[in-house]
This record gives structure tokens, sequence and C-alpha cells, in this order.
């Protein structure tokens, strides 16, 4: 891999979690953590609301950056990794005492078209 294409990847990247900070903060969660060490990997964001019926909920977001779609974005996602962000959502929900969690994967296309977000939800708990 080229300079460039490192610094492009980057890019990519750090503009794919700023959409998805966007998104989290859209659906009224406030973020309340980002790139969040745990056991089994790392949570891209963690957001926090109160829910209507006075509940406090939260959301792990898993960003799925790229420059195109080829080969989707959400096929990206394997079992072992779906596993591992409930794990990850289930620590987060006790450390944040939560009485609900959801799971989320936020994929954006970063292209010279313009930006592409969609917010794809996982069953939440």
């Amino acid at each position: 891999m080229t300079d460039a294409e490192r610094k492009q990847r980057i890019h990519t990247g750090r503009r794919g979690e700023a959409e998805a900070v966007a998104c989290v903060e859209a659906r009224g969660y406030a973020v309340v953590q980002r790139n969040w060490r745990l056991a089994g990997g790392e949570a891209d964001v963690i957001g926090v609301r109160l829910a209507p019926d006075g509940q406090r909920e939260g959301v792990l977001v898993e960003v799925k950056a790229s420059r195109t779609n080829r080969g989707g974005l959400g096929e990206r996602l394997g079992p072992a990794q779906g596993k591992r962000l409930w794990k990850m959502a289930a620590q987060a929900a006790e450390w944040l005492e939560l009485e609900k969690m959801e799971v989320a994967l936020v994929l954006v296309v970063v292209g010279d078209d313009g930006v592409r977000v969609r917010w794809v939800g996982l069953e939440a708990f």
C-alpha cells in the first residue's frame, strides 16, 4: 500500500466515523464513547438516551466505511463479528447501567459523488 492509499484509507475511516456520530446524534443519543476498547474488540461509537418510557437505552455502533460499495458493506459483518458486537454491547450496557441496548451498523460510502450513509439496526435486548 502506498502512502497516498494509506492516507485515503485513514480519511475514509475518519469520515465514516464522523457520519456515524451524526447518525447516532440524529436519533437522539448522546455519544458517550468513541473507539472504546473492550474485551474482544473495539466499539466504534456508543450512545445513550432516555427513552419515552423513562428507561435509559444505548446503542453500540460498528462503522463500515469504504470508497465503493463493491461487495456490499453489510456483507462484511460475519457471524463471529456479530457475536463479538453483542458481547461488547452487553458489557457496555452493564458499565453504563442501561435497561436496553441495541447494536447498529452504520454503512458509509465516501465516493467522488458524495457520501451515502445507511443505518442498519440489529435487534435490541
